[in-house]
């Protein structure tokens, strides 16, 4: 299992998200995250550009950390 803690840039706080998997693909504004649910279903969360993701295991552990940026900031960079 996976705890997924959102950041979402003008927004305060967070929300967090319970998942069995997860995806990351990127969409024209930043990431969505496509996670498997406990029942087996699926729900996307979808990041814009500047916010912040936390991925974290059942133990607590952050496992994975997502920082979407623009596609044009991305291709300045070097790509992605």
């Amino acid at each position: 299992m996976f705890s997924i803690r959102v950041h979402q840039p003008n927004v305060q706080g967070y929300e967090m998200h319970e998942c069995r998997g997860y995806k990351v693909r990127p969409n024209a504004n930043g990431v969505s995250i496509v996670m498997q649910l406990r029942d087996g279903t699926t729900s996307t969360v979808d990041i814009q550009a500047g916010g912040e993701v936390y991925v974290m295991s059942g133990d607590g552990k952050t496992v994975d950390q997502i920082r979407p940026s623009r596609a044009t900031t991305a291709v300045l960079r070097g790509g992605r």
